[in-house]
């Protein structure tokens, strides 16, 4: 999970760019959360109870 600051430098370079929000997958990827999933994936591959 992202800590508060991170969201916030996150939403302030949003404001600075003018471009079309990214995709919802860009916006995990950035944030790291594609890290979390993958890990909780390849953890359930390997039959590891995830709490």
């Amino acid at each position: 999970m992202p800590t508060k600051e991170q969201i916030r430098f996150y939403m302030q370079e949003r404001q600075i760019e003018k471009l079309p929000p990214p995709s919802t997958a860009e916006i995990r990827r950035r944030l790291g959360w594609d890290l979390i999933a993958d890990s909780r994936v390849k953890l359930k591959i390997r039959n590891v109870k995830i709490t």
